[in-house]
């Protein structure tokens, strides 16, 4: 099976020893003999939605590996090992299809781009096609009407000398 880890790093342990983390991690693979797909590579330091263990910020890693499907008790264990590092703010372990290339990533992007582009932005935003007029439409002529201020004035007081409607 595949999976991906993800890691959340107490940003108590400086970059430095960074390496450190990911050497126990990548020790603790060893022991369930866990086959490294893709070496861990950082999402970088970010603030956390909510404070875990009075921190407010955590450096993530990521990391994908594989193992025999016998190996279900694997996982367990690598569970147990990642809880007890106190380096290790929060981890995940995600089962995965397959393990997805850079060029595999990239041609994936092109193609749901093209895609995307096609779509409407928001469900229901498409119009309906029309039917095409089977007649060309014809151009009627503006009227315009010559009405003097003066007229309105008239007409304006006509309105307010009159007795309101009660129904």
């Amino acid at each position: 099976m595949h999976y991906e880890l993800g890691l959340i790093v107490n940003p108590n342990v400086p970059e430095t020893e960074h390496n450190n983390v990911q050497e126990q991690v990548l020790g603790y693979l060893k022991k369930i003999n866990a086959k490294i797909e893709r070496d861990f590579y950082s999402g970088g330091r970010r603030k956390l939605a909510y404070p875990i263990k009075n921190q407010k910020h955590g450096f993530y890693l990521y990391l994908e590996f594989s193992f025999p499907e016998s190996e279900l008790k694997a996982v367990k264990l690598l569970d147990h090992e990642l809880k007890l590092d106190n380096n290790i703010l929060r981890h995940l372990i995600v089962k995965r299809q397959k393990v997805a290339s850079n060029a595999d990533v990239l041609r994936w992007q092109q193609v749901n781009k093209l895609e995307i582009s096609r779509k409407p932005k928001r469900p229901g935003s498409a119009r309906p096609a029309r039917p095409m007029a089977s007649k060309p439409v014809e151009a009627k002529a503006v009227v315009k009407n010559d009405i003097s201020l003066d007229d309105i004035d008239k007409k304006l007081d006509e309105i307010l000398a009159s007795e309101p409607k009660v129904d």
